[in-house]
């Protein structure tokens, strides 16, 4: 049958706090909870059983007697929830593994732990060969003499918010199993006044080109919290604030792309750096109409080549150097010495020329579609800005 262990308070004990052989529980289930135990000179706890639940306990090591543990013994076979613990002082949890160091939780099975609290530890959690596809959720992890995390052997290991120094992911051997962390996050999208946009659409796409995540926002211009992978890594490996620059270990999924759109509006496509818990801020601008666009034009050409002549709808001729020969009416045509401009912002009903820009920049074409005024007007400078001779 299944055994409950629960609000009992064990100090001072000169041996064993709680020990469980095997057998004890046959097929059921053990479960741990709400317990304090306080300098023991042995094993805080004791277990030699599969499926086994220990929640919200406290473990609080003297520091004279820094070998004091708590002990999961098992074949490799257990699962294991580990959920709301607090481990303070160098209590070591230690497993019978063959020589695989002590650690604050040595886990030989696969393991689902949450909101646990360590506090200096020499290691706080080591993963035997049987821990693969083991996950930690929002555990803090503080002090630790050694590492935060050692991993002997096993296979994905998923991180997802732990507070942990990230430096201090450790292995027995490098690419011999494997550390994914995972950080929360959320997009909010609003136009120029900071009103939501709903239904905007948001593709989240890592650097590797990865479609991550696509959703669509809600009445509050919030999509739902995601999981976004920030790195994998296979190996000892200074982390660096970013992740880009941390070593060939570990395999940055950050910074990401984020584009948000929707009809009407300019769409909007940033990086973000996701390697924290936090909701990304994204503002679109209604798209420019025509009138707007080709005011937008004239205001950039403006503000780089202020004396230049502009001219409206005007037909262009170009033959090219190869013998071919194109046309195409521009809302805006700008003269400045020997180079010209041609400019289209395109609009309902209306279609690109898809001329090429000549050489040695005499004549240069530049059009484009679905931008906000700004947009329109920082895109003119900068294709003038950099045609320019």
């Amino acid at each position: 049958g299944d055994i409950l262990i629960k609000d009992n308070k064990i100090s001072n004990i000169n041996g064993i706090g709680i020990d469980i052989g095997v057998g004890s529980i046959g097929i059921g289930n053990l479960t741990v909870q709400d317990n304090n135990l306080t300098n023991c000179s042995g094993y805080y706890l004791k277990i030699t059983e599969s499926y086994v639940s220990i929640t919200n306990n406290r473990f609080i090591g003297n520091d004279a007697a820094r070998s004091t543990s708590i002990v999961l013994l098992d074949s490799g076979s257990n699962y294991i929830n580990f959920n709301g613990n607090t481990l303070f002082n160098f209590v070591n949890i230690t497993g019978d593994f063959g020589g695989s160091p002590n650690a604050c939780f040595m886990v030989g099975g696969i393991i689902n732990a949450s909101y646990n609290n360590f506090t200096d530890c020499d290691i706080a959690y080591t993963f035997h060969s049987s821990a693969d596809n083991s996950q930690i959720w929002n555990d803090i992890i503080t002090n630790s003499t050694d590492s935060d995390f050692y991993n002997t052997i096993s296979d994905n290991i998923q991180l997802y918010n732990v507070t942990f120094n990230k430096s201090k992911a450790d292995f027995l051997y490098d690419n011999y199993g494997y550390y994914e962390v995972f950080n929360y996050f959320k997009t909010n999208v609003t136009d120029t006044a900071y009103s939501a946009i709903e239904s905007a659409s948001v593709n989240i796409t890592d650097q590797h080109g990865t479609n991550v995540d696509s959703q669509f926002t809600d009445v509050e211009g919030l999509t739902d919290w995601r999981w976004i992978m920030e790195y994998k890594q296979t190996g000892d490996a200074n982390y660096v604030s970013g992740c880009i620059g941390s070593g060939v270990k570990i395999n940055c999924s950050t910074p990401h792309t984020i584009t948000a759109s929707k009809t009407g509006y300019a769409i909007n496509t940033t990086i973000a750096t996701i390697d924290d818990d936090f909701i990304y801020h994204i503002i679109l601008g209604i798209t420019a109409n025509e009138s707007e666009g080709r005011n937008a034009i004239t205001e950039g050409i403006n503000n780089v080549i202020p004396y230049a002549d502009i001219y409206t709808d005007l037909e262009i001729d170009v033959r090219y150097f190869d013998g071919t020969q194109n046309n195409g009416v521009f809302d805006k045509v700008a003269f400045n010495g020997s180079q010209r401009w041609g400019f289209n912002y395109v609009t309902d009903g209306e279609s690109f020329t898809n001329m090429d820009s000549s050489s040695y920049g005499v004549f240069n074409v530049w059009e484009d579609e679905a931008l906000a005024f700004s947009e329109i007007v920082n895109a003119v400078e900068e294709f003038i800005n950099s045609s320019l001779f």
